[in-house]
């Protein structure tokens, strides 16, 4: 007599087998374009009849080349019943700059000085835009060789001595020499504003001037430009400045604006991002915060990667 069968279904069959799930894809940077080696977990292996034989084409710990390249795995139970996966290994150069070598120039905003409390000037420059900036290139484009020299004197004025730096068109030239920069980012004039001068029409066209110079210098020596807006100075702040001086340095701006076009110079428009941040000014109303300072090495980064990125056709 038959057995009946519970609720009318009859015995469940095991189920086929085995099964096998394939690691997920892998993608790996090459710095050098040269193969890597691509190393793995075995996929793993269920049902069917162990004890389970799994092996992958090409194998893990194998160089790879740039390119996509698929690697292939095979799962086979004692009883001969096999099954295969696969999955795609892709490598890749990192994106790369044209030109790697950077030197900061400019005044205390480049030094990297902050006035948080009223008697304090200090230097942050841990904090310093070229520093943050140095970091957001390193991360960026990895195993590339770069550097960001940081070259920032406070109270430097464009084309007149100061207690610190002979000017920034003297001094330019000999730091260029010095440094051999492939790009120099340039950041000046706040200074040449907050002097008072009995004449500011004759001043931002001096200021202006020497700014003309300066690109002139460096593009002498085969330097590409990077030319930057100067922040907005805020009268109220601690640090004194003149509602007119502070009032010259949109007008300024758009000098330098129209002087980066003339001269076919990358602008970095730093007043235009920072206006519209004031929480990015220091409390002296004149220098910026760390988080300011982040910012313009932001604004530099983007104008850097726009301009000068190198891009494989794998690189994703």
């Amino acid at each position: 007599m038959a057995a009946a069968h519970c609720g009318g279904k009859g015995p469940t069959a095991p189920p086929a087998g085995p099964f096998t799930q394939c690691p997920a894809d892998i993608q790996l940077d090459s710095p050098d374009g040269g193969p890597v080696a691509v190393t793995y977990s075995a996929p793993g292996a269920s049902g069917g009849t162990p004890p389970y034989e799994v092996t992958c084409t090409p194998p893990s710990g194998t160089a790879v080349g740039l390119g996509t390249s698929t690697v292939t795995c095979s799962v086979v139970d004692s009883t001969g019943r096999g099954t295969i996966c696969s999955f795609n290994v892709t490598v890749v150069r990192p994106p790369r700059l044209a030109l790697s070598r950077f030197l900061a120039f400019g005044d205390s905003l480049t030094e990297g000085v902050t006035n948080e409390m009223p008697t304090f000037r200090i230097v942050d420059y841990p904090n310093s835009y070229p520093q943050q900036l140095d970091a957001l290139l390193r991360a960026h484009f990895r195993g590339q060789s770069l550097a960001v020299i940081p070259d920032g004197v406070g109270g430097e004025l464009i084309s007149g001595a100061s207690q610190h730096s002979p000017g920034a068109q003297k001094r330019l030239p000999v730091d260029l020499d010095a440094a051999r920069p492939e790009v120099v980012l340039l950041m000046e004039g706040t200074n040449d504003l907050t002097a008072d001068p009995a004449s500011p029409d004759d001043l931002l066209a001096r200021a202006v001037d020497g700014m003309r110079k300066m690109i002139d210098q460096a593009q002498s020596r085969g330097v590409r430009v990077f030319l930057a807006t100067i922040p907005p100075i805020n009268p109220a702040g601690t640090k004194g400045i003149s509602p007119e001086a502070a009032a010259e340095v949109p007008v300024f701006n758009d000098r330098l604006r129209a002087l980066a076009q003339a001269e076919g110079v990358v602008l970095v428009d730093v007043h235009a991002a920072i206006s519209a941040r004031p929480d990015l000014m220091s409390s002296d109303g004149l220098h910026l915060n760390t988080l300011g300072y982040g910012a313009v090495a932001q604004l530099f980064f983007d104008a850097i990667k726009r301009e000068l990125e190198i891009r494989d056709s794998l690189t994703p």
